[in-house]
């Protein structure tokens, strides 16, 4: 009977253990799904406001007159401000994101210069153009790096997250966001830091 009492409570505790690790596994797996839900989701909206920004500041090259360049600057304004937020919810260490962070930055505080001038009376100079057309040229190889890694994630050959304990254990490495960027950063480089 004393033998029977034990084998009970043994058992009990047994299966008590089993379900709570069951449970916390589940709530981890969730978790873990949740964030890289959350980085997909950030991903994609910088994919698509790097590529506004490239579109809008196409169209700042062309601009003749303050009116239009004034909404231009406020859609950029946006649009920049919209990718800065995305960018900061990638899992990628800050280091790897600096010179792409600083660039759209510098567009967005650019284009308001600019802007600023315009409404002052100032006319749009030629070297004015050439530096929208600097910030072209480089807004247009971020936008192409960025749907690059974007086709990269699609077909799997890109991880959003740091799922490397599966990688490495199968010895199958899946260059992450981080490597990627690190990629992007070197193309900004010769990039002035201050326009």
């Amino acid at each position: 009977m004393k033998t029977k009492r034990i084998l009970t409570i043994v058992s009990t505790i047994a299966v008590l253990s089993v379900t709570a690790a069951i449970y916390q596994y589940t709530r981890s797996e969730n978790y873990r799904q949740s964030m890289e839900n959350s980085y997909q989701r950030a991903f994609i909206e910088l994919v698509d406001y790097a590529g506004n920004i490239d579109v809008i500041l196409n169209k700042a090259l062309v601009a003749n007159d303050y009116i239009k360049l004034s909404d231009l600057s406020e859609q950029l304004w946006s649009e920049t401000a919209l990718a800065k937020s995305a960018l900061g919810q990638l899992p990628v260490a800050s280091a790897e994101l600096e010179k792409t962070s600083n660039f759209i930055t510098q567009v967005s505080d650019y284009v308001h210069t600019l802007n600023k001038r315009l409404l002052n009376g100032e006319t749009i100079t030629e070297k004015d153009r050439e530096q929208i057309a600097t910030l072209v040229k480089y807004s247009d190889s971020l936008n192409n790096d960025l749907k690059q890694m974007e086709n990269e994630f699609i077909n799997g050959n890109l991880q959003l997250s740091d799922k490397l304990i599966k990688s490495a254990m199968s010895n199958n490495h899946t260059p992450t966001l981080n490597d990627s960027f690190g990629g992007i950063e070197k193309s900004f480089e010769d990039y002035p830091t201050i326009i």
